[in-house]
């Protein structure tokens, strides 16, 4: 199985800092785990830290719904592109369940993103969901029907 683009909607976006003086916000993401997902799929350690430099200078973007003045979902043709991950911002963190996961840093336009901070001023948040849009580049089925991820790479970080 080669060159998927697939849909991860598990991880999240916190924003951390906001310099009034910067023409960018700051958000620290969780991009994406070791383990295996809803997608009958498995990611080792090995490979999630392999293939964490594609995450780098990938678009962050998002969809405004204007009715709930939130974030929508993901929609090729209604998303904005918000800001942009940090190359070289990765750290590995080890999770209580023995997972690995990603986090990086992204940049937010202040003023190129539209309503993207707006959402979290008016909603009184700092969090949000996020999903990693990502291509499957090689795989292999293992025994037990789940499909070992080899090779991928990152191509954008929805924020919902």
């Amino acid at each position: 199985m080669t060159n998927q683009k697939l849909l991860f909607d598990v991880e999240s976006a916190e924003m951390i800092e906001e310099d009034s003086n910067s023409q960018f916000a700051t958000a620290k993401m969780l991009l994406f785990s070791s383990g295996s997902n809803r997608h009958s799929m498995v990611c080792s350690p090995e490979v999630l830290r392999e293939m964490a430099d594609t995450a780098y200078e990938k678009p962050i973007i998002f969809e405004f719904n204007t009715m709930y003045r939130d974030f929508g979902s993901h929609n090729e043709k209604t998303t904005i592109p918000a800001g942009f991950i940090v190359p070289n911002s990765g750290s590995f963190e080890e999770q209580a369940d023995g997972r690995t996961s990603f986090f990086a840093l992204g940049k937010i336009w202040k003023k190129y993103s539209k309503n993207f901070l707006d959402i979290f001023r008016e909603n009184g948040r700092t969090g949000s969901k996020l999903s990693v849009e990502m291509e499957l580049i090689d795989s292999e089925q293992d025994s037990s029907g789940m499909i070992v991820m080899k090779k991928f790479a990152y191509c954008a970080a929805c924020i919902l």
